[in-house]
Protein backbone atom coordinates (compact mmCIF):
# COMPACT_ATOMS: atom_id res chain seq x y z
CA UNK A 1 0.00 0.00 0.00
CA UNK A 2 1.20 3.25 -0.91
CA UNK A 3 2.25 5.86 1.70
CA UNK A 4 -1.24 8.11 0.88
CA UNK A 5 -3.36 5.49 0.90
CA UNK A 6 -1.85 4.62 4.45
CA UNK A 7 -2.71 8.64 4.97
CA UNK A 8 -6.69 8.05 4.02
CA UNK A 9 -6.94 4.74 5.64
CA UNK A 10 -6.09 6.74 8.70
CA UNK A 11 -8.42 9.31 8.03
CA UNK A 12 -11.33 7.23 6.77
CA UNK A 13 -10.80 5.89 10.62
CA UNK A 14 -10.63 8.64 12.09
CA UNK A 15 -7.57 8.88 13.02
CA UNK A 16 -7.08 12.78 11.86
CA UNK A 17 -3.94 13.57 13.70
CA UNK A 18 -1.86 10.09 12.64
CA UNK A 19 -2.79 10.75 9.13
CA UNK A 20 -1.65 14.50 9.28
CA UNK A 21 1.34 13.57 11.04
CA UNK A 22 2.46 11.31 8.62
CA UNK A 23 1.04 13.70 5.84
CA UNK A 24 3.27 16.16 7.55
CA UNK A 25 6.66 14.03 8.35
CA UNK A 26 6.90 10.86 6.30
CA UNK A 27 5.57 12.08 2.98
CA UNK A 28 7.65 14.80 2.26
CA UNK A 29 10.85 12.32 3.33
CA UNK A 30 9.66 9.58 1.19
CA UNK A 31 9.42 11.70 -2.12
CA UNK A 32 12.92 14.06 -1.03
CA UNK A 33 16.01 13.83 1.06
CA UNK A 34 18.69 16.09 1.63
CA UNK A 35 22.12 14.17 0.72
CA UNK A 36 25.48 14.79 1.87
CA UNK A 37 27.92 16.70 0.36
CA UNK A 38 28.43 16.23 -3.10
CA UNK A 39 30.26 18.07 -5.59
CA UNK A 40 31.03 20.97 -2.67
CA UNK A 41 27.18 21.21 -2.29
CA UNK A 42 24.47 19.97 -0.17
CA UNK A 43 21.77 18.37 -2.93
CA UNK A 44 18.44 16.79 -3.23
CA UNK A 45 17.90 13.07 -3.27
CA UNK A 46 14.49 11.23 -3.92
CA UNK A 47 11.92 10.65 -6.24
CA UNK A 48 10.72 14.49 -6.74
CA UNK A 49 14.56 15.65 -7.81
CA UNK A 50 14.98 12.57 -9.74
CA UNK A 51 11.67 13.63 -11.72
CA UNK A 52 13.01 17.20 -11.97
CA UNK A 53 16.35 16.49 -13.07
CA UNK A 54 15.15 14.24 -15.75
CA UNK A 55 12.58 17.03 -16.88
CA UNK A 56 15.78 18.97 -17.30
CA UNK A 57 16.76 17.15 -19.70
CA UNK A 58 14.64 17.76 -22.05
CA UNK A 59 14.38 21.42 -21.86
CA UNK A 60 16.02 23.93 -23.92
CA UNK A 61 19.79 24.83 -23.02
CA UNK A 62 18.73 28.40 -21.67
CA UNK A 63 15.76 26.41 -19.79
CA UNK A 64 18.01 23.95 -18.52
CA UNK A 65 20.32 26.25 -16.96
CA UNK A 66 17.81 28.45 -15.26
CA UNK A 67 15.91 24.98 -13.99
CA UNK A 68 19.64 23.85 -12.78
CA UNK A 69 20.22 27.13 -11.34
CA UNK A 70 17.06 26.98 -9.04
CA UNK A 71 17.00 23.39 -8.63
CA UNK A 72 16.12 23.33 -5.04
CA UNK A 73 14.18 26.05 -4.74
CA UNK A 74 11.42 24.18 -7.62
CA UNK A 75 11.50 20.96 -5.92
CA UNK A 76 10.31 22.57 -2.69
CA UNK A 77 7.72 24.06 -4.94
CA UNK A 78 6.92 20.89 -6.28
CA UNK A 79 6.47 19.04 -2.71
CA UNK A 80 4.07 21.71 -1.56
CA UNK A 81 1.62 21.11 -4.36
CA UNK A 82 2.40 17.44 -4.49
CA UNK A 83 1.14 17.59 -0.41
CA UNK A 84 -1.83 20.12 -1.16
CA UNK A 85 -3.00 17.27 -3.56
CA UNK A 86 -1.85 14.76 -1.18
CA UNK A 87 -4.47 16.48 1.41
CA UNK A 88 -7.05 17.25 -1.02
CA UNK A 89 -8.94 13.56 -0.80
CA UNK A 90 -7.89 13.50 3.20
CA UNK A 91 -10.27 17.36 3.93
CA UNK A 92 -12.63 15.30 1.55
CA UNK A 93 -12.71 12.03 4.05
CA UNK A 94 -12.77 14.53 7.11
CA UNK A 95 -15.46 16.09 5.55
CA UNK A 96 -17.78 13.06 5.39
CA UNK A 97 -17.40 11.89 8.32
CA UNK A 98 -18.42 15.24 9.68
CA UNK A 99 -21.10 15.41 7.37
CA UNK A 100 -22.29 12.18 6.66
CA UNK A 101 -25.45 13.13 4.92
CA UNK A 102 -24.29 15.82 3.12
CA UNK A 103 -25.41 16.47 -1.11
CA UNK A 104 -22.51 16.63 -3.53
CA UNK A 105 -23.31 20.65 -3.90
CA UNK A 106 -23.12 20.37 -0.25
CA UNK A 107 -19.61 19.36 -0.10
CA UNK A 108 -18.70 21.61 -2.73
CA UNK A 109 -19.70 24.04 -0.69
CA UNK A 110 -18.25 23.10 2.74
CA UNK A 111 -14.71 22.18 0.73
CA UNK A 112 -11.74 24.05 1.69
CA UNK A 113 -10.48 24.50 -1.64
CA UNK A 114 -7.35 25.74 -2.32
CA UNK A 115 -6.90 29.67 -2.61
CA UNK A 116 -6.53 30.46 -6.31
CA UNK A 117 -8.33 27.75 -8.03
CA UNK A 118 -10.30 28.76 -10.91
CA UNK A 119 -12.70 26.06 -11.55
CA UNK A 120 -16.66 25.97 -12.02
CA UNK A 121 -19.28 24.77 -9.32
CA UNK A 122 -19.57 21.91 -12.28
CA UNK A 123 -16.08 21.01 -12.10
CA UNK A 124 -15.60 20.94 -8.76
CA UNK A 125 -18.52 19.03 -8.37
CA UNK A 126 -16.88 16.85 -11.00
CA UNK A 127 -13.63 16.33 -8.77
CA UNK A 128 -14.87 15.51 -5.65
CA UNK A 129 -17.16 12.88 -7.28
CA UNK A 130 -14.47 11.38 -8.89
CA UNK A 131 -12.59 11.04 -5.74
CA UNK A 132 -15.23 9.42 -4.27
CA UNK A 133 -15.55 6.73 -6.86
CA UNK A 134 -11.96 6.76 -6.38
CA UNK A 135 -11.84 6.33 -2.64
CA UNK A 136 -13.89 3.71 -2.87
CA UNK A 137 -12.38 1.59 -5.55
CA UNK A 138 -9.41 2.25 -3.23
CA UNK A 139 -10.75 0.18 -0.38
CA UNK A 140 -10.91 3.51 1.89
CA UNK A 141 -14.34 3.45 3.78
CA UNK A 142 -16.57 6.42 3.66
CA UNK A 143 -19.93 6.76 5.34
CA UNK A 144 -22.84 4.98 4.40
CA UNK A 145 -24.81 7.63 3.87
CA UNK A 146 -21.79 8.96 1.14
CA UNK A 147 -22.07 6.12 -0.59
CA UNK A 148 -25.62 5.68 -0.94
CA UNK A 149 -25.69 9.07 -2.29
CA UNK A 150 -22.42 9.16 -5.13
CA UNK A 151 -23.98 5.55 -6.53
CA UNK A 152 -23.80 5.59 -10.13
CA UNK A 153 -21.49 9.47 -10.03
CA UNK A 154 -17.88 9.80 -10.55
CA UNK A 155 -14.99 8.11 -12.49
CA UNK A 156 -12.21 6.13 -10.21
CA UNK A 157 -9.44 8.30 -11.69
CA UNK A 158 -7.30 8.86 -9.21
CA UNK A 159 -4.97 5.93 -7.99
CA UNK A 160 -3.54 8.05 -5.20
CA UNK A 161 0.10 6.49 -5.81
CA UNK A 162 2.07 9.67 -4.31
CA UNK A 163 5.41 8.59 -6.40
CA UNK A 164 3.21 8.54 -10.04
CA UNK A 165 1.86 11.97 -9.21
CA UNK A 166 4.40 13.52 -7.62
CA UNK A 167 6.84 12.81 -11.09
CA UNK A 168 3.90 12.88 -13.59
CA UNK A 169 5.63 14.81 -16.66
CA UNK A 170 2.59 16.63 -16.97
CA UNK A 171 2.71 18.19 -13.35
CA UNK A 172 6.28 19.63 -13.82
CA UNK A 173 6.06 21.36 -17.32
CA UNK A 174 2.71 23.02 -15.65
CA UNK A 175 4.64 23.55 -11.78
CA UNK A 176 7.91 24.82 -14.33
CA UNK A 177 5.33 27.31 -15.63
CA UNK A 178 3.95 28.28 -12.77
CA UNK A 179 7.10 28.65 -10.73
CA UNK A 180 8.45 31.01 -13.28
CA UNK A 181 5.70 32.89 -13.50
CA UNK A 182 5.27 33.31 -9.45
CA UNK A 183 9.25 33.81 -9.68
CA UNK A 184 8.92 36.53 -12.78
CA UNK A 185 11.45 34.27 -14.22
CA UNK A 186 11.41 34.68 -18.49
CA UNK A 187 8.01 37.22 -18.80
CA UNK A 188 7.74 40.13 -20.20
CA UNK A 189 6.14 42.62 -18.67
CA UNK A 190 3.77 45.60 -19.58
CA UNK A 191 2.01 48.70 -18.46
CA UNK A 192 -0.14 50.37 -20.67
CA UNK A 193 -2.71 52.56 -20.86
CA UNK A 194 -6.16 52.99 -21.74
CA UNK A 195 -5.39 54.62 -24.92
CA UNK A 196 -6.13 52.63 -28.21
CA UNK A 197 -2.58 52.36 -28.98
CA UNK A 198 0.64 49.88 -29.46
CA UNK A 199 -1.09 47.43 -31.15
CA UNK A 200 2.23 45.49 -32.12
CA UNK A 201 3.53 45.06 -28.60
CA UNK A 202 5.40 42.32 -28.73
CA UNK A 203 5.64 40.06 -25.47
CA UNK A 204 2.70 38.80 -23.02
CA UNK A 205 1.22 41.30 -20.29
CA UNK A 206 1.19 39.49 -17.08
CA UNK A 207 -1.42 41.11 -14.36
CA UNK A 208 -0.26 39.47 -10.47
CA UNK A 209 -3.35 40.92 -9.00
CA UNK A 210 -3.79 44.28 -6.58
CA UNK A 211 -2.64 43.26 -2.94
CA UNK A 212 -5.70 45.29 -1.45
CA UNK A 213 -6.07 46.33 2.26
CA UNK A 214 -9.43 44.57 1.76
CA UNK A 215 -7.60 41.46 0.66
CA UNK A 216 -5.02 42.46 3.66
CA UNK A 217 -8.42 41.98 6.24
CA UNK A 218 -9.69 39.50 4.44
CA UNK A 219 -6.50 37.24 5.07
CA UNK A 220 -6.25 38.90 8.72
CA UNK A 221 -9.79 37.25 10.13
CA UNK A 222 -9.41 34.22 11.87
CA UNK A 223 -11.18 31.13 9.19
CA UNK A 224 -13.31 30.41 12.06
CA UNK A 225 -14.92 33.51 12.79
CA UNK A 226 -18.59 32.93 12.82
CA UNK A 227 -19.91 36.37 12.98
CA UNK A 228 -16.98 37.77 10.79
CA UNK A 229 -17.69 34.67 7.98
CA UNK A 230 -21.73 35.29 7.98
CA UNK A 231 -20.48 39.40 7.47
CA UNK A 232 -18.43 38.35 4.29
CA UNK A 233 -20.94 36.03 2.87
CA UNK A 234 -23.59 39.10 3.08
CA UNK A 235 -21.07 41.43 1.39
CA UNK A 236 -20.40 38.97 -1.38
CA UNK A 237 -24.15 38.61 -2.20
CA UNK A 238 -24.38 42.63 -2.52
CA UNK A 239 -20.89 42.71 -4.27
CA UNK A 240 -21.86 40.22 -6.56
CA UNK A 241 -25.08 42.52 -7.60
CA UNK A 242 -22.18 45.49 -8.18
CA UNK A 243 -19.99 43.56 -9.88
CA UNK A 244 -22.81 42.60 -12.28
CA UNK A 245 -24.06 45.60 -12.38
CA UNK A 246 -20.66 47.29 -13.15
CA UNK A 247 -19.80 44.80 -16.12
CA UNK A 248 -23.38 45.56 -18.16
CA UNK A 249 -22.76 49.54 -17.75
CA UNK A 250 -19.71 49.36 -19.24
CA UNK A 251 -20.71 46.44 -21.88
CA UNK A 252 -23.44 49.00 -22.43
CA UNK A 253 -21.13 52.57 -22.97
CA UNK A 254 -19.29 49.46 -25.43
CA UNK A 255 -21.29 46.69 -26.48
CA UNK A 256 -18.67 45.71 -29.34
CA UNK A 257 -15.27 45.60 -26.31
CA UNK A 258 -15.93 42.47 -25.13
CA UNK A 259 -15.65 42.89 -21.90
CA UNK A 260 -18.53 40.42 -20.56
CA UNK A 261 -16.24 38.07 -22.75
CA UNK A 262 -13.61 39.12 -20.80
CA UNK A 263 -15.05 39.04 -17.29
CA UNK A 264 -16.70 35.28 -17.99
CA UNK A 265 -13.62 33.62 -19.16
CA UNK A 266 -10.85 35.59 -16.78
CA UNK A 267 -11.38 38.57 -14.45
CA UNK A 268 -14.47 36.47 -12.86
CA UNK A 269 -13.03 33.74 -12.17
CA UNK A 270 -9.73 34.97 -10.48
CA UNK A 271 -12.15 37.43 -8.59
CA UNK A 272 -14.37 34.28 -7.13
CA UNK A 273 -10.90 32.36 -6.47
CA UNK A 274 -9.40 35.30 -4.79
CA UNK A 275 -12.07 35.98 -2.77
CA UNK A 276 -13.61 32.53 -1.97
CA UNK A 277 -14.63 33.54 1.49
CA UNK A 278 -16.95 36.10 0.38
CA UNK A 279 -18.37 33.36 -1.98
CA UNK A 280 -19.46 35.52 -4.86
CA UNK A 281 -21.64 34.90 -7.16
CA UNK A 282 -20.71 36.06 -10.46
CA UNK A 283 -21.11 34.41 -14.11
CA UNK A 284 -17.93 32.15 -15.18
CA UNK A 285 -17.96 30.40 -18.58
CA UNK A 286 -15.56 27.71 -19.44
CA UNK A 287 -12.27 27.51 -20.76
CA UNK A 288 -10.96 29.86 -17.94
CA UNK A 289 -8.33 31.88 -20.27
CA UNK A 290 -5.16 32.57 -17.83
CA UNK A 291 -3.44 34.49 -20.29
CA UNK A 292 -4.07 37.55 -22.37
CA UNK A 293 -3.35 35.73 -25.61
CA UNK A 294 -5.51 32.38 -24.28
CA UNK A 295 -8.19 34.92 -23.56
CA UNK A 296 -7.79 37.11 -26.83
CA UNK A 297 -7.72 34.01 -28.88
CA UNK A 298 -11.05 32.43 -27.59
CA UNK A 299 -12.89 35.70 -27.50
CA UNK A 300 -11.68 36.41 -31.26
CA UNK A 301 -13.04 32.80 -32.11
CA UNK A 302 -16.35 32.52 -30.22
CA UNK A 303 -17.29 36.13 -30.27
CA UNK A 304 -17.19 37.41 -33.92
CA UNK A 305 -19.33 40.96 -32.82
CA UNK A 306 -15.93 42.21 -30.56
CA UNK A 307 -13.73 44.65 -32.15
CA UNK A 308 -10.04 44.78 -32.14
CA UNK A 309 -9.89 41.39 -30.17
CA UNK A 310 -5.65 41.20 -30.81
CA UNK A 311 -3.69 40.73 -27.50
CA UNK A 312 -3.03 44.58 -26.79
CA UNK A 313 -6.60 45.17 -27.07
CA UNK A 314 -8.02 42.60 -24.50
CA UNK A 315 -5.06 42.63 -22.38
CA UNK A 316 -6.37 46.40 -22.15
CA UNK A 317 -9.88 45.49 -21.63
CA UNK A 318 -9.24 43.35 -19.10
CA UNK A 319 -6.42 45.53 -16.88
CA UNK A 320 -9.28 48.22 -17.08
CA UNK A 321 -12.05 45.77 -16.30
CA UNK A 322 -10.03 44.05 -13.06
CA UNK A 323 -9.22 47.78 -11.72
CA UNK A 324 -12.93 48.79 -11.65
CA UNK A 325 -13.37 45.33 -9.85
CA UNK A 326 -10.68 45.67 -7.34
CA UNK A 327 -11.59 49.45 -5.96
CA UNK A 328 -15.38 48.35 -6.00
CA UNK A 329 -14.68 45.55 -3.60
CA UNK A 330 -12.27 47.75 -1.62
CA UNK A 331 -15.25 50.39 -1.64
CA UNK A 332 -17.84 48.05 -0.74
CA UNK A 333 -15.38 46.27 2.09
CA UNK A 334 -14.65 49.65 3.78
CA UNK A 335 -18.35 50.74 3.53
CA UNK A 336 -18.75 48.02 5.34
CA UNK A 337 -16.10 47.41 8.01
CA UNK A 338 -15.12 51.25 8.52
CA UNK A 339 -13.96 52.22 11.66
CA UNK A 340 -16.70 54.51 11.87
CA UNK A 341 -19.05 51.03 12.16
CA UNK A 342 -19.60 49.55 15.19
CA UNK A 343 -16.27 47.75 15.97
CA UNK A 344 -16.72 43.93 16.67
CA UNK A 345 -12.87 42.98 17.07
CA UNK A 346 -9.32 44.31 16.86
CA UNK A 347 -9.00 42.14 13.42
CA UNK A 348 -10.52 44.36 11.25
CA UNK A 349 -10.45 47.71 12.76
CA UNK A 350 -6.67 47.72 12.85
CA UNK A 351 -5.87 45.59 10.22
CA UNK A 352 -2.60 47.22 9.54
CA UNK A 353 -1.06 46.56 12.75
CA UNK A 354 1.28 43.81 12.87
CA UNK A 355 -0.67 41.92 9.90
CA UNK A 356 1.38 39.91 6.91
CA UNK A 357 -0.89 39.72 3.79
Amino acid sequence: MSLWRDILTLGAQGRSSEARALLALDLPLSLRELSGVARGSREYRGVLPHAVRRFSSKLPEGERSLLRSLEREFVDYLLDDVVAGVEEPLNLIELCLAHPTATLAELVDLFPWREGLKRSVARKESRLGDHLRSLLAAGIPLPLEIVEMIEGGGSPDFKYDERAFAASPTRLDRSWKDFKAKQKYGRGFLSIGEDEVGAGIAGEGFDYGLITMAEVALHAAHAKDLEMEIDLQLLGQGLSEDLTGALDEIHLANPSGGYRPVAWHNVFWDLISEYVRMRLSLETRDPYSETDQELADHIKNHYPDVKSASRPAILRRRKKLSNLCANLIEQRFWERFSIGREQSGPRITHVTDGVNP
